[in-house]
Parts: structure tokens; C-alpha cells; sequence
């Protein structure tokens, strides 16, 4: 993974990981298109042609979409804040380290192109498309994008058109089968995860053997008190402790060969 710039109080790193495993396939449905079906977990397809791919919309176990997760997305859920977010509050992101939308764009593409120049790609935490774009634009992949909120993924689909299909789906309950993608690219959402661990759990299920994902996510800048301590109270949309943690999380979730790409203050 790597690490993204930082802000006078946080820091953003950004991690490449590898995974490691063999992959399946399904048959799809008639009714939809054959390659993109066939690609979903069953519950997820009997939604289609539907956008909105969360599990608690495939029956009425709500308990399925914790209030960890709902917490974490109130925040961006409102038509509003996506547009604010995409013209203003995301350029912000510089004052905190991060290079800006064109430089993000192009670190990934440089990153994920060494090792995989086609394929399908997984732009998860999409936002209103700030990153999604410049990943379609460079052509090498079939990009897919998902967000938790809805509002965000309106956004993402004005923004990039008809070069890719955004879904509404929650990082801890991807609705894609596993081994779907040959990589997956996050960026400066991993903190904003109710269950970021569950998050890098289900982005490994789907990356397919030698997969790679790249994610750039906030830590702190410095640390005060005990990583227990902290790790207890912590809550989403805050940064994680360090860059060892977030290494942690990936290694713990599956992947292998997780360091650390990139790092800005």
C-alpha cells in the first residue's frame, strides 16, 4: 500500500499489498448483461439492474449494515456535501499533505501499472470520482467504482460518464464474488471505514491471485498516550494510529508483501 501527505497533525500514507490465491466463476443471469452478473455474489444479482448493491437492501436484516458503518456515512450521504466535497472540501486535502487530484491519479496509474496494465479494477471509497476518472482515463484497466453513499455515487457517475459502473456497496460486505478484480485502488477513505478491518478483509476476497491493492489513508502525525488507548476510543473518519497499523490490518486481513510506496508530510 502507500501513504498519502499529511496535515500539521496527520499524516497520509499509502500501502501497496499483493494477494495470493486461485479464483471462481458463476453462471450470470439472462436478464442482464452475462459478464458483469456473473461477477456479483448471488444475494448481489438477484438486485440487478439496480445501482444500490448493500446487503440490507437484498432483504430486511438490517442488523447487516452495523451503526458503525451508518455513522461513518452520515457525513457524506446528502447531494450537498458530494458537491462541496468534489469542488472544494477534497482540494483541501492539500493543506493536509495529499498532492492533489491530478498527482493522486497519477501515482496510482504508475503504481498498479507496473504490475497490471489490463484487467479489472476496483476504485473503492470512490467519492464523487476525483480519483475514478483519471484511473478511466488512462485506459489500462475496466475500471468498477463503489461508494457508500449514494449521493457520492451520483456524483462519480457525472464525473466519469459512461467509462464506468458505480455501485452503491459497503466495504465490509462487497457484493462481488471472490477473485473478481486484478486490482483495487482506495483513496483517502480507509479511515473513513466503520469496520476498517473487515474493509481490507473483503477488498483481499476479491482481489484475484497476485492481485494488488493500493491505498492511501490518514495516520497521525504524532502520537500521544498508548496505541491500546487510542485504538479503543477511536472512532471513523479519524486517522489511524501510525503507518504499522494500517500494515498490520492489511497483513492481518491476508496480504502479503504490504509496504509502504509513498509518504508525504
Amino acid at each position: 500500500t502507500t501513504m498519502m501527505p499529511t496535515t500539521p497533525a496527520r499524516r497520509a500514507p499509502r500501502y501497496r499489498g499483493a494477494a495470493h490465491r486461485t479464483s471462481n466463476a458463476v453462471d450470470g443471469r439472462t436478464d442482464v448483461d452475462v459478464d458483469v452478473a456473473a461477477s456479483f455474489e448471488p444475494w448481489a444479482r438477484a438486485l440487478l439492474p439496480s445501482r444500490d448493491l448493500t446487503r440490507a437492501t437484498a432483504d430486511a436484516r438490517t442488523s447487516r449494515t452495523t451503526s458503525s458503518r451508518d455513522d461513518a456515512a452520515k457525513v457524506f450521504a446528502t447531494k450537498a456535501f458530494a458537491y462541496v466535497y468534489d469542488k472544494g472540501y477534497r482540494q483541501m486535502f492539500n493543506a493536509l499533505g495529499y498532492p492533489g487530484r491530478e498527482r493522486e491519479g497519477e501515482i496510482a496509474v504508475e503504481v498498479l501499472g507496473e504490475t497490471h496494465r489490463h484487467g479489472r479494477l476496483l476504485d473503492v471509497s470512490c467519492g464523487p470520482g476525483n480519483v475514478t476518472s483519471i484511473l478511466v482515463d488512462a485506459r489500462l484497466w475496466d475500471v468498477t467504482a463503489c461508494d457508500y453513499a449514494e449521493a457520492m455515487c451520483e456524483r462519480c457517475r457525472e464525473t466519469c460518464g459512461v467509462g464506468v459502473d458505480v455501485y452503491r456497496a459497503d466495504v465490509a460486505d462487497l457484493p462481488w464474488l471472490p477473485e473478481t478484480f486484478d486490482a483495487v485502488h482506495s483513496s483517502a477513505g480507509a479511515h473513513c471505514w466503520g469496520e476498517p478491518e473487515k474493509g481490507f478483509e473483503e477488498i483481499y476476497r476479491v482481489l484475484r491471485n497476485g492481485g494488488t491493492a493500493l491505498i492511501s489513508t490518514v495516520v497521525l502525525l504524532k502520537t500521544t498516550g498508548t496505541q491500546k488507548e487510542y485504538q479503543k476510543n477511536r472512532t471513523s473518519n479519524t486517522p489511524f494510529w501510525d503507518a504499522l497499523a494500517v500494515q498490520t490490518m492489511m497483513e492481518n486481513a491476508g496480504f502479503k508483501s504490504v509496504e509502504l510506496v509513498r509518504q508525504e508530510k
